[in-house]
């Protein structure tokens, strides 16, 4: 879903836009293909520059949890997967900080379907209109097959449509929260938040 995802990204005016299963393959562009035992997919090279080239008035940054091979054609490559977080270049970021909150970084010889290392990346961040600085968390979870809100897009075909949670300290900041439902760029509705 990568062209409406591009297409959307530099009308979503987003101050700051975190995204999980992100992938950076140094020196590539345009697809490849993955496969675990499961499933084999079409997948952008270098989703991370594909973002960041589409948010020139952001700052860019990459953590990766693990690696593992991907392909064009016959040759194989080593393709990073991660989070990537894009914050508009008026926000001052004044602390940043990655941990694992599960396992360790490691690189595949295959991929693995389950208990794939997850990580964290915090940024503490003051901006202009805000009278306090901002902490924002993210990381790339487990499913839960107990269920939670349907946060999927028409894309996701399976039965259980869990996905995604966003938490607030503070509830009396949020001006607006919203699952938006179009535009349709990843399996995966975009959660909006103001505050």
């Amino acid at each position: 879903m990568f062209d409406p995802l591009a297409k959307w990204l530099p009308s979503c005016e987003a101050d700051m836009l975190c995204l999980q299963e992100v992938t950076r393959t140094p020196g590539l562009t345009g697809w490849t293909r993955f496969q675990d035992a499961e499933r084999q997919l079409p997948q952008r090279a270098n989703l991370f520059d594909d973002v960041r080239s589409r948010l020139p008035g952001h700052q860019a940054s990459f953590v990766a949890s693990d690696a593992g091979p991907v392909s064009t054609d016959d040759e194989v490559h080593v393709q990073e997967f991660g989070l990537g977080t894009f914050i508009n270049d008026r926000v001052t970021i004044v602390g940043h900080r990655t941990s694992f909150v599960h396992g360790a970084f490691t690189e595949h010889d295959e991929w693995a379907i389950a208990d794939r290392p997850r990580v964290a990346s915090a940024y503490r961040m003051i901006a202009p209109d805000v009278e306090f600085p901002v902490v924002v968390v993210q990381l790339h979870g487990f499913r839960d097959p107990a269920g939670k809100a349907d946060t999927r897009s028409s894309r996701y075909a399976k039965p259980v449509r869990h996905a995604n949670y966003m938490l607030v300290s503070d509830p009396e900041h949020v001006r607006s929260f919203e699952i938006l439902a179009d535009p349709e760029v990843s399996d995966h509705r975009p959660l909006v938040l103001e505050i």
